[in-house]
């Protein structure tokens, strides 16, 4: 189990335009990741996990360095179908990233998706939060076991 994580990284996300491919259930969504602290990051995978705003998870081989004040810019193609002027709420960019001192962190984008009349997709951000990786792992069965024990 690793130690307390420290101060979470400060990590900001704009989102971009989503340009049209080839299908149209298919969208190129572009975002712009900064680094807003003091301290080195590096952006080891993203994925947009939601059922309407989808992309598979893309590990990043080497690692993206963001060092600080660093902005890179993010691309992923979407799987995003929408009618006119239909919201998709609480769909969202996940990216891992790790600190200088190793220790792996969550960022959750939550997005808004909004389709315009002609049916193009934009997106918004609504909330950005960053939370270590493993901090809502469960207990094992026999810790559970042994606190139903004590009871």
């Amino acid at each position: 189990m690793l130690p307390p994580a420290g101060p979470a990284p400060r990590v900001a996300v704009r989102p971009l335009a989503c340009r049209p491919t080839a299908r149209p259930d298919r969208w190129r969504c572009a975002w712009e990741i900064a680094n807003a602290g003091g301290q080195p990051l590096w952006l080891v995978a993203a994925w947009l996990p939601h059922g309407r705003f989808r992309a598979p998870e893309r590990v990043y081989r080497p690692p993206r360095a963001l060092p600080p004040g660093a902005i890179t810019r993010l691309a992923r193609v979407v799987s995003c179908e929408g009618r006119v002027e239909e919201v998709v709420e609480n769909a969202f960019l996940i990216l891992r990233v790790a600190t200088a001192d190793g220790r792996p962190w969550r960022v959750l984008a939550r997005l808004t998706i909004r389709f315009d009349a002609a049916g193009r997709p934009s997106q918004h951000l609504a909330l950005l939060t960053c939370q270590p990786v493993g901090f809502a792992q469960h207990r094992t069965l026999e810790e559970h076991d042994d606190a139903d024990d004590r009871a």
